[in-house]
């Protein structure tokens, strides 16, 4: 398939949404087919479900790459010359999140930016810079494997760490360190602090306080998700125009094309241009852009919920934040409806029960169902949009199958009886 990348009409940054179109891409093979290029919208919050090695991962996957890999375009980490030669997407970008082997001579993919375009066709990488406005995410890959970051206390010590673990790692680190107090966490009444001196993180309750490390599972998972997610955002906050040490991605830019013109004049190298633009200050993150594998790891039902509302919390924060979840718990898809139609009642005219409504639903978690995508994997490699019913997700996919099924053998269990 011929994709043209001639220049488009700029929408106002970030009401368009970013796309991707993937095709014979590890576990996906035909991709999202309700749309002629293929592309998928990738929303506020966006979902992805289905079975084991169908390829939700995969896709989130690609979508952090391609999302990092346009702020790292803006900030110059690279020329677009030196990532389009030697198939560096593939070897070196996507080494990253260890997907560079699921390409193939029919691979195809296809992203849509707010800045730039990226596709994938014939075995090479094609960028297409629209020269449009740009904001600049905060992006944070936080992997199904997070727990190993609380069951050693000294994780940074392992070798061969996947790359996508060991930078969650290092944010972890840096999360943890700038504790003043204690962080309270979505579940339990519960709360983490950090011992500086010796290392160690606590967890503790009313009556009780115990290491992260000797904690539940779901502790072990919940702590670092939530940790880095809090801090990212406070740091992005602290951000201000007023921040020396900081610059907008305009300012950036006009330094950045300064450095360009003494390269231009030189014959210089990639390690020689990289060293030149780290002495430009550090560009301001604008908004926080979450890929978060399996947010209800480990955790009870009702824990469940307390941190996806947690979670939702920062689309309001936030107008321009996002997250991405991959899940197989049919509870985060009812807590989400249950998000949304507390969202609806928010808005019905001369509704009066916030304080009722807060109990079932914190206020700050409402979100509108325009905001939020539900995409399902199924196991020939097509991905599928699951439409809104009034408003809400609809209610008929794989995971709901898969609860209504279990009744159903429940009752044939019984007819034998």
């Amino acid at each position: 398939m011929q994709i043209s990348l001639s220049p488009e009409k700029n929408d106002c940054i970030l009401e368009k949404m970013n796309q991707i179109s993937i095709k014979n891409f590890g576990p996906v093979r035909k991709g999202y087919t309700d749309d002629a290029e293929g592309l998928l919208n990738i929303n506020r919050v966006t979902l992805f479900i289905g079975n084991q090695a169908s390829g939700k991962s995969t896709v989130a996957k690609l979508i952090s790459t391609c999302t990092w890999l346009e702020k790292a375009l803006v900030r110059g980490d690279f020329s677009i010359k030196w990532l389009c030669q030697y198939n560096r997407f593939q070897h070196n970008l996507c080494k990253f999140q260890n997907i560079q082997d699921y390409f193939n001579e029919n691979t195809y993919l296809l992203y849509k930016g707010m800045r730039y375009d990226f596709l994938y066709e014939h075995g090479k990488f094609n960028v297409k810079d629209k020269g449009t406005p740009f904001l600049m995410p905060q992006v944070m890959y936080i992997p199904a494997e997070r727990n190993l970051l609380s069951v050693i206390e000294e994780a940074d010590r392992i070798r061969n760490l996947p790359q996508s673990l060991f930078t969650l790692l290092e944010v972890y680190n840096q999360a943890r360190r700038s504790l003043t107090k204690s962080l309270e966490l979505p579940v339990g009444g519960l709360s983490l602090s950090y011992d500086k001196l010796n290392h160690i993180t606590w967890i503790s309750g009313k009556d009780y306080k115990v290491r992260l490390a000797a904690a539940s599972s779901g502790l072990q998972s919940l702590a670092p998700l939530t940790l880095v997610i809090h801090y990212l955002w406070q740091r992005i906050q602290q951000n201000t125009d007023t921040e020396k040490s900081q610059v907008s991605v305009r300012e950036y830019e006009r330094l950045n094309k300064e450095i360009e013109h003494i390269l231009a004049q030189k014959n210089v190298t990639e390690e020689v241009r990289a060293a030149l633009l780290k002495q430009i200050p550090n560009i301001r993150n604008e908004y926080l852009f979450g890929i978060v594998e399996e947010p209800e790891e480990n955790l009870f039902p009702e824990s469940q919920k307390s941190v996806l509302y947690d979670l939702l919390s920062f689309i309001k924060k936030g107008d321009k934040n996002q997250f991405i979840f991959t899940t197989h718990s049919p509870y985060m898809l009812s807590y989400i409806t249950l998000a949304e139609k507390a969202y609806m009642l928010l808005r019905t005219a001369g509704f009066t029960k916030q304080e009722e409504l807060n109990k079932v639903v914190p206020l700050g978690a409402a979100i509108d169902s325009a905001d939020v995508s539900l995409y399902q994997l199924t196991d020939d490699g097509r991905i599928e949009l699951l439409p809104n019913v009034n408003g809400l997700l609809e209610d008929n996919n794989y995971l709901n199958k898969l609860m209504s099924q279990t009744n159903e053998d429940f009752g044939t269990l019984l007819d034998l009886e």
